[in-house]
């Protein structure tokens, strides 16, 4: 398959040796280890408590939840990300322990190798971390080892995708990690766009792009091995009608981008929940609710009351953890010097994963947004566990360095 490796890999040895069963409990021990290192990293980021809640609320997310019950590579690749800046952030607090340092550094650069070849979203969050990892080295002053520690890094990190790489090209004649990065701004956020503007139904709307531009159909552009063809060719092809089709109807993709990222707080949880509940989800439609239309809302809760109140508590702790993160990432900037470099890479692995997929034109796609979240989590929580169990402001020394520590910032 034209797919990064790790997670067709994993998931078919599972099925193989245990069946479909054990592929959802393993994601389900993949959700828990992840809950184990979001406690980790808010720990010592922040603080316990803000490690605590952070750790319960990702637990209680019913985006992760759900998607254990269905062989989606989300659950997968969010322990990796976790797992690869958990062990950078390992390196940053090694206290002048060069040993303990760089086997830190290769640890999270086997995950970060195994996280892009799951998901190419994770392709751009190493970089983030040689950051920090370069600006943490530059403070204890030690230049040489630096960059020789970053270089390494990079290396472990970036030599397996260039090798998936150089296996695609041979095999399609296609040198990309996946070809879904032309086909997601057309056939999601593009067949958006000209539903809004023509006011027809999602098939239609990708027929009439098909036609159009003379381009393969989304199913050819996905499926090439089942209805051959040559996909190098087939990519191309769909790459050229990119920026024709986003510039078409230039209002029609803004809205359809704004709506995707609104969806992109529920994210599937509605229809996911009712597969594993063994229940009829009968969608409003999300723009007539986005457009407050008084039938969409009354045909929410025509559903069963359990979906329903799980699609409100997804919408409420989504929308909390947004507006928390947001108030700490003001405070940060307001008060730079009193947090830790470690928080600052969280922030920035929190902004990569919102800024990236609307750079990407990937905002149509509401799975695209789901490595966000338990970094966003990891922020939330610092200052909502500070108005639930402390009325301090940011005065709690254990958010604090004295000035001049080499973690300080």
């Amino acid at each position: 398959m034209h797919r990064p490796p790790v997670f067709p890999v994993i998931a078919g040895s599972l099925n193989l040796v245990f069946g479909a069963f054990g592929i959802y409990l393993t994601q389900a021990i993949f959700h828990s280890l992840s809950c184990v290192l979001l406690f980790d990293i808010g720990s010592s980021c922040f603080t316990p408590r803000t490690g605590f809640l952070a750790a319960l609320l990702f637990a209680l997310n019913f985006i992760f939840v759900f998607a254990n019950l269905r062989p989606l590579s989300e659950v997968t690749f969010t322990l990796l990300a976790l797992g690869g800046v958990r062990y950078v952030l390992v390196s940053l607090d090694s206290s002048g322990d060069d040993r303990r340092l760089s086997a830190s550094l290769l640890i999270a650069a086997i995950l970060f190798a195994l996280c892009i070849l799951t998901r190419p979203a994770g392709l751009y969050l190493p970089l983030l971390c040689i950051a920090a990892v370069a600006v943490n080295g530059i403070s204890r002053r030690k230049y040489f080892a630096t960059a020789v520690q970053v270089t390494l890094f990079a290396l472990v990190v970036y030599l397996p995708a260039y090798a998936w790489t150089w296996r695609n090209h041979r095999a399609t004649g296609l040198a990309k990690l996946t070809s879904t990065d032309v086909g997601m701004p057309v056939y999601y956020l593009g067949a958006a766009a000209y539903q809004i503007h023509h006011g027809v139904d999602r098939e239609e709307a990708l027929q009439m792009i098909q036609n159009e531009f003379q381009i393969p159909s989304n199913h050819e552009l996905h499926n090439h091995d089942f209805v051959g063809g040559n996909l190098s060719e087939k990519y191309f092809s769909v790459k050229q009608a990119v920026r024709p089709v986003l510039k078409k109807y230039p209002i029609a993709t803004i809205q359809a981008g704004t709506t995707g990222i609104l969806r992109a707080v529920g994210s599937h949880t509605a229809a996911n929940s009712a597969l594993a509940l063994a229940m009829e989800w009968n969608p409003p439609g999300f723009g007539r609710l986005v457009k407050g239309d008084q039938q969409a809302f009354r045909d929410v809760f025509k559903n069963s009351l359990a979906l329903v109140g799980i699609v409100v508590w997804q919408l409420m702790l989504s929308g909390m953890t947004l507006a928390f993160a947001a108030l700490t990432a003001l405070l940060m900037l307001r008060h730079p010097m009193r947090y830790r470099l470690s928080a600052w890479l969280v922030l920035l692995a929190a902004g990569h994963f919102l800024v990236m997929p609307a750079l990407s034109a990937f905002v149509a796609s509401s799975r695209a947004a789901v490595p966000l979240w338990p970094f966003a989590l990891v922020l939330a929580a610092d200052t909502m566990s500070r108005f639930v169990f402390d009325r301090r402001h940011h005065e709690d020394p254990d958010v604090l360095e004295s000035p001049g520590t080499p973690n300080s910032v």
